[in-house]
């Protein structure tokens, strides 16, 4: 078995439970743990106000993708995407509400 590398990796994945229900896997060197990290304190603190191109409906979020020359994920990682619930407004947005209330 092979040390762990230093470098930020990242792998991430979907696999499927037995009941048909998704769990979504992260897994990385702790370099790469500490980027998400750094990621979703980033994502948490942005000021969505004067970003005047979400529409009223929309929120900030990030795509973390293994093709982006700047990645930390890994190649084989499926896409990763890191975002708010809260609209400009501060609302919770139509969409996240929609879900959260099916979960109920």
């Amino acid at each position: 078995m092979n040390p762990p590398s230093d470098s930020a990796t990242l792998l991430t994945f979907v696999t499927t439970n037995e009941d048909g229900s998704y769990k979504i896997n992260i897994y990385g060197t702790p370099a790469g743990l500490r980027n998400l990290a750094a990621q979703l304190l980033k994502q948490a603190d942005v000021d969505q106000q004067p970003m005047t191109y979400l529409r009223d409906y929309d929120t900030d979020h990030t795509h973390i993708k293994p093709t982006y020359a700047t990645a930390i994920l890994a190649p084989s990682s499926d896409e990763l995407q890191l975002g708010r619930l809260d609209t400009r407004t501060g609302e919770l947005a139509y969409w996240a509400q929609k879900r959260i209330n099916a979960a109920e």
